[in-house]
C-alpha cells in the first residue's frame, strides 16, 4: 500500500469519525420545548362557588368568569382579567419559601400567601433538575374568597388540583 493510498484511507476514516460523532451528539440532544414542558411545575388552584338565583335556587359553578393573578413580588401578570378559566397554574419560587399573589375577582382583590419548602429533582441529563414544592400551610384574605382548602400539598410536574377557593354568592 503507498503512502498516498494509507492517507487517503486516513482521512476517509477521520471523516467518517466526525460525522459519527455529529451523528451521536444531534442524537442525544432534547429540543428546549420538551425540556420546558417537563419542568414546568405548577401549583393548580380550582374554584368551586355557588350563588342564589332569583328565584330561590342554588347555582353552582366551577371556573372563573373574570379574574386577574398579580404576584406580590414581582411585576407580571399571571392572569390578566381571563374569563372561563377552570383552574390557575400558578408558579411557586424555588428560592424561598414564602409565595404570595393578589387575586382580584369581581372588582374585589384578595392575598394568598403559601408557605412552602423546596426539593430539587432530577429529570435527566438533558432538562437537568426541577423544582417540586410541598406546601406547609396557607393563609388568605376574605374579600371574596369565603375559604381556600388545601387538598394536595405537593406540587410536582403533573397538575392535580392542590388548592380549592370557595366561593358563596353573598360577597
Amino acid at each position: 500500500m503507498t503512502n498516498d493510498n494509507i492517507l487517503q484511507r486516513s482521512g476517509l476514516i477521520a471523516k467518517c469519525s466526525y460525522a459519527l460523532l455529529l451523528l451521536l451528539a444531534l442524537s442525544s440532544c432534547v429540543p428546549d420545548t420538551v425540556c420546558r414542558l417537563e419542568m414546568d411545575v405548577r401549583l393548580k388552584v380550582v374554584m368551586q362557588g355557588d350563588s342564589v338565583s332569583e328565584r330561590g335556587q342554588t347555582i353552582r359553578y366551577s371556573s372563573f368568569d373574570c379574574i386577574s393573578v398579580v404576584p406580590v413580588d414581582y411585576d407580571s401578570l399571571v392572569y390578566n382579567n381571563s374569563t372561563n378559566i377552570s383552574s390557575l397554574l400558578l408558579p411557586l419560587k424555588d428560592d424561598t419559601t414564602l409565595t404570595q399573589y393578589l387575586l382580584t375577582y369581581r372588582g374585589k382583590t384578595d392575598t394568598l400567601t403559601i408557605l412552602h419548602t423546596n426539593e430539587m429533582n432530577f429529570i435527566d441529563m438533558a432538562c437537568g433538575c426541577v423544582c417540586y414544592h410541598t406546601i406547609d400551610s396557607i393563609s388568605y384574605t376574605t374579600h371574596w374568597m369565603d375559604e381556600v382548602e388545601l387538598i394536595n400539598q405537593q406540587v410536582v410536574r403533573q397538575p392535580m388540583d392542590n388548592l380549592k377557593i370557595h366561593l358563596h354568592g353573598s360577597k
